[in-house]
């Protein structure tokens, strides 16, 4: 039952995910026309999240425009860098903090690094970076100017020097280090660092071209499910520019369109034929349950897969095959040995399957081997027999045999004045130790077959089930007693 659910919960959220997929608007290009936050136009490959879908831009590059008018990054850190300015003309932008910008006072160290560690951005190499010393043990030897100021018991220093410059000497310093890059570009000097860190510093970022889409007059746009770019033209998207006749891409759009549909609807005829087999054989299931309740204690034991597995120690020993089965020898845990004959391509559905087993299941007679239990899991079906080896049986064998080619049975204090009264005997017994219990005789036929000649009797079929080693492996049907054919009576 869980398997059914499971199966089915996925049916549901693929037929969902498909409904998604399907039903999705198409990319419009007025949704990625540029907007206003504050003083900012944004534009490709910004997008603001509460005015604009975001196939207009790269998922990384979220803007959430504050009440203020500030267009801030959502992916940064805690929310805390926002856009001063724009540059698209050579992909570029002059960021804020608004950790930075609330720093005010004499002790105005900013215990953290300034860095990025999101989106296509790179921080420019045109940006000083302004380097503060603080929490000192000793007074730290700088190699160029530097502002030093009180900050409780000790000082603390700040320098200002070139983005690129490497910092080989501050591993030499008893001193914790935090930098902050910023522009620099209206000069100012050390002493004037709590302004200047408040500039900003200059990014760059790098992302797929969106003037040939403009010039095609499109929208450019950024398509999250492949992470590639995309056109948005007024009759759809492309992957660079719109094309020069529309009519044209509108027929590959139609094209595509049917396509998609096609699938969509392949998919769904799959999801709904695994529904309706998954319903079935669930039906199925609950009506072996049911047979199996009815028929009680007259049931074989119902055996696991995976426990005929563990019993022939994976199928290692096999016994015998033929074209409906193999028969392997087994183990079970009670020191007991049974052979387990596995049926391949059996025709009966699982209840015509059970009322096969319980029929021969019902059958006990010495030259018959014993019927333990059966295994049924959906396509599988196997039958697990006592283990008995030929010379168990082989004398029934000879006998029917002998009787069959009319040959003489002189064994047993046979003789020849006897022999008719023992081939009689023997086929009467036959008949009466017959694997299907549809075809053994009634007590009264017994005593009217005893009665009769010799030449009067019919020749009973011979029992498949003769020992392990000789085990039929033919089909369940095969042995089954037809509804449509009635058992013979045991007379010519």
């Amino acid at each position: 039952m869980e398997t059914i659910l499971s199966s089915l919960e996925f049916i549901f959220m693929a037929s969902l995910l498909l409904w998604r997929l399907t039903s999705a608007d198409t990319p419009n290009m007025t949704d990625c026309e540029p907007k206003q936050c504050g003083n900012s136009t944004i534009s490709y490959p910004f997008w603001i999240n509460d005015q604009q879908p975001s196939y207009c831009g790269y998922s990384t590059l979220e803007i959430s425009c504050s009440s203020s008018g500030k267009p801030v990054l959502v992916q940064s850190y805690d929310s805390a860098y926002y856009i001063k300015q724009l540059f698209y003309q050579n992909n570029s932008a002059l960021l804020g903090d608004n950790i930075v910008d609330i720093i005010t006072g004499n002790c105005s160290t900013p215990q953290f690094n300034v860095s990025l560690s999101f989106g296509p951005f790179v921080i420019s190499n045109t940006n000083k970076l302004m380097k503060f010393f603080w929490n000192c043990a000793t007074t730290p030897k700088l190699s160029s100017d530097f502002y030093s100021y009180s900050c409780g018991t000790n000082k603390s220093y700040v320098q200002i020097q070139n983005y690129t410059q490497g910092d080989s000497e501050d591993n030499k310093i008893n001193c914790s280090i935090s930098t902050v890059p910023f522009l620099g570009s209206n000069g100012g000097t050390v002493n004037q660092y709590l302004s200047l860190m408040k500039e900003g510093f200059l990014v760059t970022w790098t992302v797929a071209s969106c003037s040939d889409c403009k010039a095609s007059n499109g929208q450019c746009g950024f398509n999250s499910s492949n992470s590639m770019f995309m056109c948005i033209c007024a009759d759809g998207t492309y992957a660079m520019t719109c094309p020069d006749n529309p009519k044209q891409g509108s027929r590959a759009r139609l094209e595509a369109g049917l396509l998609g549909s096609l699938g969509g609807a392949f998919f769904l005829v799959m999801v709904f034929l695994i529904f309706f087999k998954l319903r079935r054989n669930y039906n199925t299931q609950e009506n072996i349950e049911k047979l199996l309740e009815q028929y009680g204690s007259l049931a074989p034991r119902r055996y696991k897969y995976s426990e005929l597995k563990k019993i022939t120690k994976s199928f290692r020993d096999k016994l015998g095959k033929g074209g409906f089965g193999t028969v392997y020898k087994g183990k079970q845990p009670d020191g007991r040995m049974v052979a387990v004959k596995f049926l391949h391509n059996s025709t009966s559905n699982g209840e015509e399957f059970l009322n096969e087993v319980v029929s021969i299941g019902r059958t006990s007679h010495v030259n018959v081997v014993s019927l333990l239990g059966f295994c049924i899991e959906g396509s599988k079906r196997a039958l697990v027999y006592e283990y008995m080896s030929n010379s168990e049986v082989y004398f029934p064998h000879w006998i029917y045999d002998r009787v069959a080619e009319g040959s003489k049975i002189e064994a047993c204090d046979v003789t020849n004045e006897t022999e008719e009264i023992a081939r009689k005997m023997a086929l009467v017994g036959f008949w009466c130790t017959q694997t299907i219990p549809a075809n053994r005789p009634s007590m009264g036929r017994v005593v009217e077959m005893l009665e009769r000649s010799l030449s009067e009797l019919e020749l009973p079929p011979k029992p498949y089930l003769q020992s392990v080693d000789a085990i039929s492996v033919q089909s369940m049907d095969s042995t089954a007693p037809s509804s449509n054919s009635e058992p013979s009576d045991g007379l010519r």
